[in-house]
C-alpha cells in the first residue's frame, strides 16, 4: 500500500451517518491491502491539502464538513464499494515538502498500477464541484405499465442522449497527471456529467449503454488505455509481442497524445510520465531511457520538425 492513505473506517453501506464521518490520516508500514485511488482536476485552488503543519491533526482527524464537496463524494463511494482505503494526492503527500513529493512523485504510477479501482471525477473543473450530479429533468419521465387487469407499476425512463460532449474533451482528460493514472489503472470507474462509465484494459461500458463493449476489432476507436495496452505489457493485441520497434513507435504515439494535454507547472513534465516509462521498460530489456526518449532510438526521436513556421513580423529586432 501507498505509505499514506485516507482510512474511511468501517461501517454499514446504508448507514448515512457512517457514509458522511470524519475520516483520518493513515501511515502503512509497507502491508499490502485493498485501496482506491482518486483522480480529479484540482482547479485554481485546492482547499484543503496535507501540510507539515496539520500532519499531526490528520493523523487524529480529518473532519467531515473540512473536505472538499469532490472529496466528501469520492470517500461516500469508496465506503459503498466497502474499500477500506482511499488516496488523494492532495490529504496523502505533504504538498509543502519538497523531499516528500519527490519521494511520493516517484512512486505515484506504482499507486495507480496497484489500486483496486480509480474512481475518476472526470466532469467536475475543481475540488469542490463534486462528481454526484443531478439526472437532467428532460431527460426523464414516468411511465404507467400494465402488469395486469388490476395492478399498476411506475418505471424510471432514462432519455437516449446521455454524452452531450466528447468523453475524451472532459476537464479531467485534458491533463496530462491524468493521461498516466488512466493508462495504469487497473480500471476506473469515470463520473461523467450524467453518467458512470467504467473503463478496464478490456473494455468500456457505461450505465446507458451508449459506450460499451470496445472490441480489438476497432482499435482506433478505442480510448487511449485501450489502444496502448499492448505496449504497457497487456496481452490483449496479438502482434506486437517484444519488438522494440513496436514498442517504441507505440510510445512516440503516447508521448503525441500526452504531449498535447495541459500541465500546471512545466518542471512536472517528466515526472507525470515516468511512470510510464518504467512499466514499459519491463518488457524492453536493455534498453535505457533517458529524460523521455529510449537512446536506442534516440535518432529518430530528434528527427522532427515544426508543422507550421511560427508568424513572423517586419518590426526591427533589438
Amino acid at each position: 500500500m501507498p505509505d499514506r492513505l485516507l482510512s474511511l473506517g468501517g461501517g454499514d453501506s446504508n448507514d448515512l451517518n457512517w457514509l458522511e464521518s470524519d475520516v483520518n490520516l493513515y501511515e502503512s508500514s509497507g502491508e499490502t491491502g485493498m485501496y482506491a485511488t482518486w483522480s480529479h482536476r484540482w482547479g485554481e485552488t485546492q482547499l484543503l491539502l496535507l501540510l507539515e503543519a496539520n500532519l499531526v491533526d490528520f493523523r487524529a482527524r480529518i473532519p467531515w464538513c473540512t473536505l472538499p464537496r469532490t472529496f466528501q463524494h469520492a470517500v461516500n463511494f469508496a465506503r459503498r464499494l466497502r474499500i477500506p482505503y482511499l488516496w488523494i494526492d492532495g490529504l496523502c503527500i505533504i504538498q509543502d515538502s519538497t523531499e516528500d513529493w519527490m519521494k511520493q512523485s516517484m512512486e505515484m504510477a506504482s499507486i495507480y498500477e496497484h489500486s483496486f479501482i480509480t474512481l475518476a471525477a472526470r466532469a467536475a473543473k475543481n475540488s469542490d464541484e463534486g462528481c454526484f450530479n443531478s439526472y437532467p429533468k428532460d431527460h426523464q419521465g414516468i411511465l404507467d405499465l400494465v402488469r395486469s387487469a388490476n395492478q399498476n407499476a411506475i418505471a424510471f425512463v432514462r432519455g437516449a442522449s446521455q454524452h452531450p460532449m466528447p468523453s475524451e474533451h472532459l476537464p479531467l482528460l485534458t491533463r496530462r497527471w491524468v493521461f498516466q493514472e488512466r493508462l495504469l489503472s487497473p480500471r476506473l470507474l469515470h463520473f461523467a456529467h450524467v453518467d458512470l462509465i467504467y473503463e478496464c484494459n478490456w473494455g468500456t461500458e457505461c450505465y446507458c449503454k451508449k459506450q460499451q463493449g470496445a472490441t480489438i476489432r476497432s482499435v482506433r476507436s478505442h480510448p487511449p488505455k485501450l489502444q496502448h495496452a499492448n505496449a504497457l505489457g497487456i496481452e490483449l493485441f496479438k502482434g506486437v509481442g517484444g519488438h522494440l520497434d513496436a514498442y517504441t513507435e507505440r510510445w512516440c504515439a503516447m508521448i503525441e497524445e500526452y504531449s498535447a494535454l495541459q500541465l500546471t507547472y512545466a518542471s512536472d513534465r517528466l515526472p507525470a510520465i515516468a511512470g510510464l516509462a518504467r512499466q514499459m521498460a519491463r518488457y524492453m530489456p536493455g534498453a535505457r531511457y533517458i529524460s523521455g526518449m529510449w537512446t536506442e532510438r534516440l535518432v529518430m526521436y530528434l528527427s522532427w520538425r515544426r508543422r507550421t513556421n511560427p508568424p513572423t513580423t517586419n518590426g526591427p529586432r533589438f
